[in-house]
């Protein structure tokens, strides 16, 4: 029995189902019925609640929010990352609810990312260095605060985007051609689209890994750069330039441009906490590392010193890479780093231990050649079932309740944790749901007809005299109004920041919609060409075969 086990355990299909069974205890409570209170998981139910409304408007992609903000519009998915919820869509459409398309999703990103860093792992350093960082991965304490404290949906993706990248770049170099390119490149665009602050905190890491990666298998880095690494960061940047470019050249709009969500000073983490901060679902998490990826961060530090000049370089390099990426996270997240904050784009961060996400991932990553030791192979071993009993303490909400479907569906919030999408020019805020979509401002008018979703409008009526409408819509650019097929220009100067107009004496028909600026337009265009090419690869491939 004992010999057939071992070679049953060279299989790969074991190795999975290893991963599997360890992440049972970390995702078991999102198989339960109801859902739980987090800081942002309810908002991601009613973010994938509008975005189904979006899509069913035919928006594509979605970007203006016309249910949210009470009724008023939002520039949601313009500037939220919106990834996410087109795989929450997925679900949603062919039959699952709100919250169990988000828990799907959840889930799935927790099992996935164990399984691709268990190939990462594997095709490095063989099937236990694979199966250890792997189960590294899922058991990371601030992965139970991404999904049972936080709530955060992008994080929880991102983390099963990274292994896949860092897998798919040594794909690329160890076996170069077009297929992988695109890859890369199809994978780098999902990362963009995922979470912004995840895309630009782990870009500068991913492109030191790729010269890693490089030096772990070639020495000709600039053919590699030059013809196949610089053609998929373009076209990962194409592919997903409908939504960073927009996001980037707009955010001028939003008050998020002029007031700071947060205070990053109140946010840096002292050393002390890596070590040791109580669990707690209140807004300041625990950010303890973990007694066992502490133990195995030593031991990797060791493995690297011990087995200079005689382990492959490959295992070096990525030992190397793995240390440094885990002490300049740590770095960034202190108080020491202030002054890098304040950076062009990393300013745009709220909070500097978001640098946490990506620690769980470098930490994590370092396992793969503590191997090679059989004293360490054995301790990992056992670190790691003991674990298995252990985090069970840890992977569970703070409660449960159920809600129903409907109060997603009706929550009308903006979803955002102070209004930080909102247009410079609105002054007062909406607190509720207006009676009516349009009003008569001024003059003597009769409107007879409101038909309106979420990228367009259409009022009909008959005017006594000249008139003033308004739409309860608050403006952002992209919004054009036509009355009787004239293109005029909606006045938005006061306090709410919606839109009004005047329209002449006699009857009207006046057509709102919300369309691509020239910025967006242009991104789209781009994104479709990359879309284009990336069938055409495709295509041209089946073909052959």
């Amino acid at each position: 029995m004992k010999e057939i086990f071992l070679n049953l355990s060279h299989y790969t299909i074991v190795w999975i189902i290893l991963v599997i069974v360890f992440s049972f205890p970390v995702i078991s409570p999102l198989l339960k019925e109801g859902y739980f209170p987090t800081h942002d998981g309810e908002w991601a139910i009613v973010r994938l609640a509008e975005m189904h409304r979006e899509i069913k408007d035919l928006q594509i992609p979605p970007r203006w929010a016309d249910f949210l903000n009470h009724g008023h519009g939002y520039p949601l998915f313009l500037f939220t990352y919106p990834f996410p919820y087109y795989l929450s869509e997925i679900f949603h459409l062919v039959g699952f609810g709100l919250v169990s398309s988000i828990k799907i999703v959840f889930i799935l990103s927790t099992v996935s990312s164990g399984i691709f860093m268990f190939y990462l792992g594997k095709r490095i350093n063989g099937n236990l260095a694979g199966f250890i960082a792997a189960v590294l991965y899922i058991y990371a304490p601030f992965r139970l605060v991404d999904l049972y404290v936080r709530g955060s949906l992008g994080e929880s993706v991102s983390l099963a985007i990274f292994p896949l990248l860092f897998l798919a770049t040594l794909s690329l170099v160890t076996n170069p051609n077009l297929v992988r390119v695109v890859a890369v490149a199809s994978i780098f665009a999902i990362l963009i689209t995922t979470h912004n602050a995840m895309a630009l905190l782990f870009t500068p890491f991913y492109l030191a890994f790729i010269f890693v990666a490089i030096k772990m298998y070639s020495e000709d880095w600039k053919r590699y750069l030059i013809r196949f690494f610089l053609p998929a960061i373009l076209l990962g940047l194409g592919l997903s330039s409908y939504f960073w470019l927009p996001s980037l050249l707009e955010s001028k709009f939003i008050i998020l441009s002029q007031v700071p969500l947060a205070d990053k000073g109140q946010h840096f983490v002292n050393i002390n906490e890596f070590v040791y901060s109580p669990w707690n679902y209140g807004l300041r998490p625990s950010f303890q590392i973990g007694w066992m990826h502490l133990v195995l961060f030593i031991i990797e530090i060791i493995v690297l010193f011990i087995l200079r000049g005689i382990v492959a370089k490959k295992l070096i390099y990525i030992g190397l890479f793995s240390i440094a990426a885990s002490v300049i996270s740590v770095f960034m997240m202190n108080q020491i780093s202030a002054l890098l904050w304040e950076a062009p784009l990393l300013s745009s961060v709220d909070f500097p231990w978001r640098f946490m996400t990506l620690l769980t991932f470098f930490m994590s990553l370092g396992a793969i050649y503590i191997v090679e030791k059989r004293i360490f192979k054995i301790l990992s071993l056992v670190l790691i079932i003991l674990a298995f009993f252990l985090v069970q303490n840890f992977a569970r909400p703070q409660m449960f309740f159920e809600r129903g479907e409907e109060y997603y569906e009706t929550n009308d919030d903006t979803t955002t944790s102070a209004g930080e999408l909102m247009p410079v020019w609105v002054k007062e805020l909406p607190k509720s749901r207006p009676t009516e979509k349009t009003m008569l401002l001024g003059g003597n008018a009769n409107i007879t007809n409101t038909i309106y979703n979420s990228k367009m409008i259409t009022i009909e009526g008959l005017a006594q005299t000249q008139a003033k409408i308004g739409i309860n819509t608050i403006y952002f650019p992209g919004w054009t109004i036509k009355v009787n097929n004239t293109l005029v220009n909606p006045d938005y100067s006061n306090n709410r920041g919606i839109i009004t107009f005047d329209i002449p004496p006699g009857p009207f028909q006046i057509k709102g919609t919300f369309e691509r600026t020239p910025i967006r337009l242009l991104a789209d265009l781009i994104s479709l060409v990359s879309i284009i090419f990336v069938f055409a690869v495709f295509i041209k491939i089946a073909l052959k075969r």
